[in-house]
């Protein structure tokens, strides 16, 4: 008597992904918590200005200014020295 279900048995065998929980949001510190870094230091005294620095950084309209900021003093220095000469 032949198997019913050989033919099931020699397919291939689907290989389901496996899925990881999503990881937790980081925890925002407030300006009088310590540190997340470990240091044992108020946050403001410690890391705070380097996530303040990264966010302006990131920030297109702040690149902007700055380069018009530069620009505008570019064009002064220009003007100096051409009417001194």
């Amino acid at each position: 008597m032949t198997d019913r279900f050989a033919a099931l048995r020699n397919l291939p065998r689907l290989q389901l992904p496996v899925v990881t929980p999503p990881a937790p949001p980081p925890k925002k510190c407030k300006p009088n918590d310590l540190c997340s870094c470990g240091s044992h230091i108020k946050y403001k005294k410690c890391c705070m200005h380097k996530t303040l620095n990264a966010a302006r950084d990131n920030n297109p309209l702040a690149k902007m200014q700055e380069l018009m900021r530069s620009n505008k003093e570019l064009a002064a220095t220009m003007r100096k020295l051409t009417n001194k000469a």
